[in-house]
């Protein structure tokens, strides 16, 4: 079952629209076979399923929609389960990032936006011809939430106007492109969870850096907006003592799909908390 918890908000995060995100960004993990009849309660409550986004190749997966009581369109991403997104997590090539000098972005996460963001664009053009008042948000958790980041950028370049809002990315650009993307993209909201592992990676030593727009949420489930692209004060602070076990846990949102469809997450989310209790014993830390 998801969980709605209270937190104390700081900075300028509109926080119904961090709740719904978050919320449509746990459904992902229920799969594209299941989201068009999913039941949408809660924070994502009147959400209506538009199309789903998949990629054979890149297991890409995903889903666009609308929800009329904010007059939003969201684009959605699943995150990493499966091996195929994994070997695309891991693999830390960059090629040139067109239209911008000397930026470059991580290969395997681009090969994955790149292969479905035709479809997305043709989707979302679609809806906003069908609903012109409505705003265009990208979200999505993990390898979702880099994905999420890339198609705000080309939605924006294709003149859809679009706020990102996502969790626990991975770095996935240079300083250049990080520098140019956290200027393109008029509104960023990245949301780190205490320790998480997964915004540590691809390691800053190797030549990435996140975008702006940082909302750490610490132990406490407090969030507070940070400064810069990699703020010493929030996740950043964390450089040995990570958790993988903190990614799974955003805004009070257990990271898996909330139907008995997502199974293998939730073997995992038993396995880790299982470690984390046995670290926890010896004086470590998972």
């Amino acid at each position: 079952m998801l969980l709605s918890l209270s937190y104390e908000i700081s900075g300028i995060l509109n926080w119904e629209l961090a709740n719904c995100s978050i919320s449509l960004s746990a459904t992902s993990y229920c799969g594209v076979t299941s989201i068009p009849r999913h039941k949408f309660t809660g924070n994502s409550a009147g959400f209506i399923v538009f199309s789903t986004i998949y990629n054979e190749k890149y297991d890409a997966e995903g889903y666009i929609g609308y929800r009329p009581v904010d007059k939003m369109i969201y684009v959605v991403f699943r995150g990493s389960y499966s091996i195929a997104n994994w070997i695309a997590d891991l693999d830390y090539f960059t090629t040139p990032y067109p239209g911008c000098a000397n930026c470059r972005v991580h290969l395997g996460f681009y090969n994955y936006e790149q292969s479905i963001i035709k479809d997305i664009i043709k989707d979302v053009i679609s809806l906003q011809k069908k609903f012109p008042e409505y705003g265009v948000i990208s979200t999505g958790h993990s390898l979702g939430a880099a994905c999420a980041s890339l198609v705000a950028a080309d939605l924006i370049m294709a003149g859809i106007k679009t706020t990102l809002i996502n969790f626990g990315s991975p770095r996935f650009a240079n300083k250049e492109l990080s520098e140019y993307l956290s200027t393109l993209i008029p509104s960023i909201t990245r949301v780190t969870h205490h320790r998480d592992l997964v915004p540590h990676i691809p390691p800053a030593l190797q030549g990435f850096q996140h975008i702006s727009g940082e909302y750490y949420e610490d132990v406490d489930g407090s969030v507070r907006e940070c400064s810069g692209y990699e703020d010493p004060t929030c996740s950043d602070q964390f450089t040995l003592s990570t958790s993988l076990y903190d990614h799974y846990f955003y805004l009070g949102v257990t990271m898996s799909c909330d139907t008995e469809n997502n199974n293998i997450t939730r073997k995992i989310l038993e396995q880790l908390k299982y470690d984390a209790q046995k670290l926890s014993l010896r004086g470590g830390h998972y």
